[in-house]
Parts: structure tokens; sequence; C-alpha cells
């Protein structure tokens, strides 16, 4: 039953972000919304997770809520703010709400910094184009065209050894859902590359 489920989900939220998602969906169905909410706020700042960051984003905006989401991503931009994953969250919010020229200023912050991320330049680039800055976007779908291919490497964020494709169980220390993507690998300028801050969560 709901309750079983919900006790067996609660004894796995300090392992990985995913358990929080689904534990704020049981909360949600069956305490209401504001009690899922409070599950999905206590999991990202336990975990930093921008896909729980992104399920209260939408949390915010479906119940006609946006100045909440955009003061909530502000706060953790703020507190996470050498987590390119959290800042392209908050980048891309703006520019879902048509807050156009604060999602520009954000981007080119983001691309700036990690230069060979080309979905944060694509971003970028399409809203050049939205404000008629064509030469803008052209120069930087150029880069992403001539730029070198970006290879993903993945890292245990437990043991810190690294994999060249993901897999939920790390061989080395026995631990499962422990390998994310290594910013730092990738060229994204993470200066730890063995802390938990240098690997995007899901």
């Amino acid at each position: 039953n709901a309750a079983a489920l919900m006790k067996h989900v609660s004894r796995m939220t300090d392992s990985y972000p995913e358990a929080y998602l689904v534990s704020g969906e049981i909360q949600q169905k069956t305490s209401g919304p504001s009690a899922g909410f409070r599950v999905w706020d206590r999991g990202f700042r336990e975990t930093w997770s921008p896909v729980l960051l992104m399920r209260i984003g939408e949390y915010f905006l479906s119940s006609g809520l946006p100045e909440n989401a955009i003061e909530y991503y502000q706060n953790a931009s703020r507190l996470r703010a050498d987590d390119p994953a959290i800042q392209y969250c908050a980048a891309e919010l703006h520019a879902r709400l048509e807050l156009n020229r604060e999602a520009v200023r954000l981007f080119e912050n983001i691309v700036q910094n990690n230069p060979v991320w080309p979905l944060a330049s694509k971003a970028l680039a399409d809203l050049y184009l939205k404000s008629g800055q064509h030469q803008k976007a052209a120069t930087l779908l150029a880069n992403i065209v001539n730029s070198q291919p970006l290879i993903l490497q993945w890292q245990c964020y437990n043991c810190s050894i690294m994999y060249t494709e993901y897999q939920g169980y790390c061989t080395e220390c026995g631990r499962w859902n422990t390998i994310k993507i290594n910013l730092e690998q990738a060229g994204f300028g993470v200066e730890d590359a063995k802390g938990p801050s240098a690997v995007i969560r899901y």
C-alpha cells in the first residue's frame, strides 16, 4: 500500500536524488502539493540535483507562482555559484518565462566560463536571434560547429574512479548510483574533480 511504499522510499532518500523525486510524488498525491514540495526541497538541499531543482520549478509554475520559481532558482544559483548545471537551470527558467534580458546575461556567463558547452551556446544563440543580434548568434553557432566533439567522462564520486560510459554500479567501491558526469574532464572548469560538486547529479 501507499504507506508501506512511502516507508520503503524514505529509507532510500539518503542514497540518491531519484528517491526524493518518488517520495515527493507520493507525498503530493497523498498529502497535497505542498507536501511534495517539502520533500523535493529537502532533497535538493541534500543532493544539489538539477533534476530536483527542475521539479521544484515545475511545482511553482504549475501552481501559478513563477515569481517563487525565480526566487528559488536565484537562491540556488547563489548557493551553487560554481555549479554550471545549476546555473544552466536558472538561465533556462528565465528563457522559458521570456525574461530574455536576464536569460541572456545568465547564459553569457555560463558560456564565458564553459566555452565547450554546446547546449548553453545554442540556447544563447537562440536568444540572440530572438533579439535580432544575428551576428552574435552566427558566431556562437559557428563556434559550436567548429569545436571539438565533447567527450564525456564518468566518475564515481565515492571513490573517484573514472569510466568511459555510464553504469549504475561502481565495480571499484561497490556503491550503487554514484557514477556521474565529470564536469572537469568534460572541460567545464570545475576545480575539484573528486568531490560531489564536480559531477552532474541526476
